[in-house]
């Protein structure tokens, strides 16, 4: 259970929970309504379930001078409360989250569609069995750690809010410490004065409903936002005095830690308090901490960051290298009818980010230049099988390579005929072509080609040394497909486009990769990808 302010000392000797994180398989149920959203439509409306959250600046932390009362004078508890210090401004940009925090009927629907079974934790201390209690549909799923929350928001297509994000969803551009008002209201939440000691079903407190009509911002379960446990700028030791002696005490502040918001049934008033910031190690799980979803506002953008964080390609060592003003997606997000349109059952997406604009060469150069060091161009990243090139769903890493032999390829054609082989011998078999007329093989051969799994290549594969080409890198940073490119040309800057040849299944992605001189032209490709079966139809 979550410690009360008076006992947060015994968080750091809780036992830590862990739990493993099988592998996910996305299903899509055909009796569902849909949400279809691309990236050039107009402005998205909130997804069912959603809020839209306009942003704006939002004040966050706590001046010094309370943090005496707060902290009651116990040493313990005004090490936690100086986590707030000091009171400063922020800035939020606009975006979506979950009018609730996520149910345990949501979190079934999870685990039922990627095969899932609920973790021992889920089993042992939230439901009982591995079945939802009855009654207990709507209450807040507890008991989860955050590595599984994580799986949850890349199934659907969501993040985590940050923590900037949280509190102004819970007050807005006001200076409240409840999500409510000025004042604290027992009638307004779930907690130690009021409970029994377990959460309820969710938006049971309509009264205590956040200025943007968000419930239980305040008690009922403690909320895992995506921040790490760190100082606010300006953050300074605290005094305090023992006897005639003063010492400056901190939190244990840790970067690998992140942040609860919130309180829960179990704590007292002051800790429901919007700026009250509490740290939990993202191993661990309890049956008072549960989340709420967020989603960002521009399309694609949180499937690119699910995408990163299992790609970490070296070409992009940082989220800060991808151009997240530019990102271009398809998403199809599924929902349950018989649950009023708020249960997701599945998501599915293609989405492409390029790095962020730089001073760069032109078109002529870059050809040359990537004929040895292919060029980064971006994150590809979808649910869809690819037939051209051939690979499966994924995370890939897109590079260019410029027509002409490569030093490496020379290399390789002379270490082939000292060795007394052909120069083809010793070389990755060539794909398979298409004889003329012949469309079940695309121009551009596919990689892998039949029979060729994936994580049975070892080394890169051979690639045309006469053509432009885009190369497809996995995860492990081997190159597993290649395309020829249709167009690269020299163009006025503009954004990226993501456009559907009219069956759901051929795309072509066109953006601007540097950002030249001004009134220059800078370089811009046009890539085209095919998917297997129906592709990604639907709007």
């Amino acid at each position: 259970m979550i410690p009360t302010l008076l006992a947060l000392a015994a968080l750091f000797t809780a036992p830590t929970q862990v739990q493993a994180s099988p592998a996910q398989t996305l299903l899509l149920t055909n009796d569902s309504d849909q949400e279809v959203r691309l990236s050039s439509s107009d402005e998205p409306g909130p997804p069912p379930g959603m809020v839209f959250i306009p942003g704006g600046d939002v004040t966050m932390g706590t001046e010094v001078k309370r943090i005496a009362r707060l902290g009651d004078d116990n040493r313990t508890t005004i090490i936690q409360v100086a986590a707030e210090i000091p009171r400063h401004k922020d800035t939020v940009e606009p975006f979506f989250l979950d009018r609730t925090e996520v149910t345990n009927h949501q979190w079934k629907v999870f685990l039922d569609t990627t095969n899932r079974k609920p973790s021992k934790w889920v089993v042992e201390y939230s439901w009982g069995s591995n079945q939802i209690p009855a009654g207990q549909d709507d209450y807040p799923i507890t008991n989860v750690s955050f590595v599984e929350i994580r799986d949850y928001l890349a199934w659907c297509g969501k993040r985590l809010p940050t923590e900037p994000e949280w509190v102004f969803a819970a007050r807005g551009s006001e200076e409240n410490d409840y999500a409510w008002g000025p004042k604290w209201s027992a009638k307004n939440a779930q907690y130690a004065g009021n409970s029994t000691n377990k959460p309820i079903s969710v938006g049971s407190f309509p009264e205590g409903a956040s200025p943007f009509g968000l419930l239980d911002m305040c008690g009922n379960v403690w909320e895992w936002v995506d921040s790490p446990f760190v100082p606010f700028d300006g953050f300074k030791p605290v005094p305090y005095r023992i006897g005639k002696k003063t010492e400056y005490i901190s939190p244990d502040f840790n970067r690998t830690t992140r942040i609860a918001k919130g309180g829960y049934y179990g704590s007292a008033r002051d800790v429901l308090r919007v700026d009250f910031r509490l740290p939990m190690k993202p191993t661990e799980s309890d049956e008072g901490l549960g989340f709420r979803a967020a989603r960002s506002y521009a399309d694609g953008v949180d499937v690119i960051l699910h995408a990163h964080k299992r790609l970490l390609p070296v070409q992009l060592p940082s989220k800060a290298a991808i151009d997240f003003t530019d990102v271009v997606a398809k998403e199809i997000t599924t929902y349950s009818p018989s649950d009023a349109g708020k249960i997701v059952t599945g998501h599915r997406y293609l989405a492409f980010a390029h790095p962020v604009a730089k001073r760069g060469s032109g078109l002529s150069r870059i050809r040359k230049d990537s004929r040895d060091e292919p060029v980064t161009l971006g994150l590809l990243t979808t649910t869809e099988s690819i037939e051209q090139p051939r690979l499966p769903p994924g995370d890939y890493l897109l590079a260019y390579k410029g027509k002409g032999e490569s030093k490496a390829h020379k290399q390789a054609r002379r270490d082939a005929k000292r060795s007394g082989n052909d120069d083809d011998e010793g070389m990755p078999p060539a794909p398979p072509a298409g004889e003329e007329g012949d469309n079940s093989t695309p121009a551009g051969a596919s990689v892998p080609w039949p029979g060729v799994n994936v994580s049975d290549i070892i080394k890169d594969i051979e690639f045309p040394q006469d053509d432009d080409v885009i190369l497809f890198y996995n995860v492990n940073g081997a190159v597993v497909g290649y395309t020829q490119l249709p167009e690269a040309s020299e163009a006025k800057k503009s954004p990226a486009a993501l456009t559907d040849g009219g069956d759901g299944k051929d795309w072509t992605i066109s953006f601007s990769l540097d950002n030249m001189p001004r009134n220059k032209k800078v370089p811009r490709f046009a890539i085209e990808l095919t998917l297997y079966g129906e592709g990604l139809t639907g709007g």
